[in-house]
């Protein structure tokens, strides 16, 4: 027995499937944006020099440090952190 018409099996249609053009379009690319230039410890030496010359008419600005601080940090002495230690491995 040989079907010759489509049998509706009653299930989702099948979606159609646009056929694809032999060429496609190109994308536009994203303009690729100008990042600022991060401020390092030298540029900003050089930044505030350059101000204070320019405004104060000083001959030396100010100098620019950079400092790091642990907040964990406890201010100790290293016979002090040795007992510790040596304590907490000994037991309470």
């Amino acid at each position: 027995m040989a079907l010759k018409e489509a049998v509706d099996r009653g299930g989702p249609a099948k979606k159609k499937v646009k056929p694809r053009n032999k060429k496609q379009k190109k994308k536009k690319k994203k303009e690729v944006e100008e990042e600022e230039e991060k401020m390092t410890l030298k540029k900003t030496i050089n930044a505030v020099a350059v101000a204070y010359k320019d405004a104060l008419e000083m001959k030396e600005p100010d100098i620019v440090g950079e400092e790091v601080h642990d907040l964990l940090e406890i201010p100790m002495s290293q016979e002090h952190a040795l007992r510790i230690i040596q304590s907490n491995e000994r037991g309470r």
